[in-house]
C-alpha cells in the first residue's frame, strides 16, 4: 500500500514547490545525467543556514551563486 502525503498533494494542487518535490525533481535530473554540479543553501528547522556543493573550486561556486541570484531577480521582475 502506497502512503499518500497530503501536504505534497495540496502543494501540487496549489502550484507551490515543496522541499521534497524540489529534491525529488533534482534527483531525477541527476539520474538522467542532466546535471553537471550542485550547490545548495538550505534553512534547517532551527533557523540556521547550511550549504553544500559537489566538487568544484570556490571561484566557480561564487560565480554560480551570482548567476543564481540574477536568475531569481529576473524571475521576480517577470511577476511584477
Amino acid at each position: 500500500m502506497k502512503l499518500i502525503d497530503f501536504k505534497e498533494k495540496k502543494s501540487e494542487k496549489d502550484g507551490t514547490v515543496t522541499t521534497e518535490s524540489l529534491v525529488k525533481s533534482l534527483l531525477k535530473e541527476i539520474e538522467d545525467g542532466k546535471i553537471q554540479r550542485v550547490l545548495y543553501i538550505a534553512l534547517d528547522k532551527n533557523g540556521y543556514y547550511i550549504t553544500g556543493h559537489s566538487e568544484t573550486n570556490n571561484s566557480t561556486l561564487i560565480g554560480d551563486i551570482e548567476i543564481g541570484k540574477q536568475l531569481i531577480m529576473d524571475e521576480m521582475r517577470e511577476y511584477e
